[in-house]
């Protein structure tokens, strides 16, 4: 990849890749789905705003997607797409979620939406997770999990992993991130050294990316029970709007918390509309 590396404010203006199958077939949907005859058949029945005040409904558009989408896909969380999609294509959503723990801060995902992500799936969402550990002030230091180390097993789980590298590497070379590996190797600087001196992660990994949101949100759940870690989260990649979800059990503090982090996106999304406009 030559001239210029891009930087996590770069990423998203500049980067262009071959579209993926999902992509081409969303982008045929779109043209195949008659979707202004399912409006005119759905409106006359669909809730309009209250002159009382309150919430408004979401636009009839963006619910008709959201429900295609939701059975197309088998997607997660039905609160989830309440409210997300907002533009005519599917964008890829992941959860990640934050573990503050007593030993440091540590970011984990996909912990609640995509079931059995492909590579190419795990690596943009690998590289939107970086850009929002960035927006934390923190230099993301990224560490593809598996149960297995540098190679040392070519089951379909570390196969996949281990593409899911070089991917990311090939899109975002300047970002600190190597795979497979196994959790411990993630965690020791020590380990590292003795199983593979030449990684490129130097230090402890503090973006965790499992293969699947079994292994993700196991972790989760363990993590903050074990280590009486106060989780922040999910935090979702991947919406064109800040938009996140909050669990039936989420507290004041909780609250407080994703709105925080919707700020932080929302503000980092109006520097990213200026750079357009100015270019």
């Amino acid at each position: 990849m030559g001239g210029k590396q891009l930087g996590f404010s770069d990423y998203e203006l500049t980067t262009a890749k071959k579209q993926t199958k999902r992509e081409k077939f969303l982008s045929e949907m779109e043209v195949v789905v008659p979707w202004q005859a399912l409006i005119d058949l759905i409106d006359p029945h669909y809730p309009k705003a209250s002159k009382k005040g309150g919430r408004p409904p979401y636009p009839l558009a963006t619910m008709l997607r959201v429900h295609l989408l939701q059975h197309w896909y088998s997607l997660s969380d039905p609160a989830m797409e309440e409210a997300l999609i907002e533009v005519p294509t599917m964008r890829r959503f992941a959860g990640m979620s934050l573990m503050i723990t007593q030993k440091g801060h540590y970011f984990i995902a996909d912990t609640h939406v995509r079931p059995d992500p492909t590579a190419d799936e795990i690596a943009d969402t690998t590289i939107q997770c970086a850009q929002m550990v960035a927006r934390f002030g923190i230099t993301p230091k990224v560490a593809l999990l598996s149960h297995s180390d540098f190679g040392a097993s070519d089951t379909p789980s570390s196969i996949k992993m281990r593409e899911a590298t070089a991917m990311i590497r090939e899109r975002m070379p300047e970002l600190e991130v190597d795979g497979e590996m196994q959790g411990d190797t993630a965690l020791s600087q020590m380990l590292r050294d003795n199983k593979y001196p030449d990684s490129r992660l130097k230090g402890e990994a503090n973006l965790l990316i499992m293969p699947n949101l079994d292994a993700a949100n196991i972790a989760y759940q363990l993590i903050k029970i074990l280590a009486d870690a106060l989780p922040v989260g999910p935090i979702l990649i991947g919406p064109d709007h800040p938009a996140h979800v909050l669990t039936t059990s989420v507290t004041a503090r909780g609250v407080v918390n994703m709105t925080a982090v919707a700020v932080v996106e929302a503000q980092a999304r109006e520097q990213r509309i200026r750079k357009r406009a100015s270019l």
